[in-house]
């Protein structure tokens, strides 16, 4: 029997909470942890037709894009649209997990719908975060060190680029006293002790810290182990925001304004002003608002950059003379990445009806 909580732990193995934007409110939104789950219903915007659909149709849990909570709620008034919606929800029991950036963060996610829709090619992460990283230091017997590293690369460590199974290695001696009540794997009490040991250095993502230390306490010889969590400020080309790839061909600016148009279905689209002669090939985008990265577009020599939310003065910037930016709408470069989400959850759940909504519509009206 799957529970939402299992659903929740789910997509956190698929998208870690941990890399959502602060500002954001990702995960559990509310319902029932422990209640079980059958029907899935997938959504850009929680709103009180998807909520409907949801009641109809007999759906236990709706995981949306944008969270139903951005902010702390001071009060909760059912007279008004989201005391309605939250109202109906418990009443149904249904529950809310909500997937925003910590879904647009990862290599798999909005970004990477958007890229394959475009059909770039040798596609990667636009602007890789910080701080994402860590190493961890132990000290075990030489002759265990092997079995350590092998835990610890299976749990996740170790990755560097394309390359696996990373470490550095050196052996020196440790030196301890056990004392009364403990059990040393080695040495005699009240005697100090001198061991021949391996230090042992792996690096890892951050959402894997307690998995690697669990690795680490599994294998380790030593009753009490000794290790060190060291945060890196390498930045991480496996997480991070919008992408980056390139055409399969070059087109001209306005064959491109075009493909954009009729490939994300806008009715229109917004964009600065180019010579028509400009070839477009590299082509960096971001789901939904993210004129926050033109700066990093135009570093990475892309000839266009297509996202949403774009202000009248991002098209004035310097930046710009030479970056074709295109504002395709929000829920136009967002709505793609529904669809990895359900390919994912089939896989992992292939009893499961997962659906997307028939009710999602986009807010914005054009005259």
């Amino acid at each position: 029997m799957i529970k939402v909580n299992d659903v929740l732990n789910i997509l956190n193995e698929y998208a870690p909470f941990i890399y959502q934007e602060e500002y954001d409110n990702s995960g559990f939104q509310i319902g029932d942890r422990a209640h079980e789950v059958q029907k899935i219903l997938l959504c850009l915007d929680l709103t009180m037709d998807v909520v409907e659909e949801a009641i109809q149709h007999g759906f236990d849990l709706i995981i949306s894009h944008h969270p139903l909570f951005f902010k702390a709620i001071q009060q909760i008034d059912i007279s008004s649209a989201e005391g309605e919606i939250i109202q109906k929800l418990f009443e149904s029991k249904i529950s809310v997990i909500s997937v925003h950036t910590n879904f647009d963060n990862i290599q798999k996610g909005t970004n990477k719908a958007l890229a394959s829709k475009l059909g770039l090619k040798d596609t990667k992460i636009l602007r890789p975060k910080n701080d994402c990283l860590r190493k961890l230091v132990t000290f075990c017997p030489i002759d265990y060190s092997e079995k350590v590293r092998l835990a610890l690369f299976q749990a996740g460590g170790g990755y560097i680029g394309n390359y696996d199974s990373c470490s550095f290695n050196s052996d020196g001696y440790g030196t301890f006293r056990a004392q009364e009540g403990s059990h040393p794997f080695v040495g005699e009490i009240n005697q100090i002790h001198k061991e021949s040991e391996t230090r042992i250095e792996i690096i890892f993502p951050v959402h894997l810290t307690d998995v690697m230390i669990q690795s680490l306490l599994e294998v380790h010889p030593y009753e009490e182990v000794a290790y060190d969590i060291i945060p890196l400020e390498n930045s991480y080309a496996s997480i991070g925001e919008g992408v980056i790839g390139n055409l399969p061909k070059k087109l001209a600016v306005i064959e491109f304004l075009e493909f954009v148009k009729s490939t994300l279905g806008c009715k229109y689209v917004r964009y600065n002003q180019l010579p028509d002669n400009m070839m477009i090939e590299r082509v960096a985008a971001c789901g939904g608002s993210g004129s926050f990265l033109i700066q990093e577009a135009a570093k990475l020599n892309a000839d266009a950059f297509i996202s949403a939310d774009f202000k009248y003065h991002d098209f004035l910037n310097p930046l710009t003379k030479h970056l074709l930016i295109i504002d395709a709408g929000h829920y136009e470069t967002e709505i793609g990445g529904l669809n990895l989400l359900k390919e994912f959850l089939l896989q992992k759940f292939p009893n499961f009806a997962v659906q997307i909504t028939c009710k999602g519509v986009n807010p914005v009206n054009y005259l």
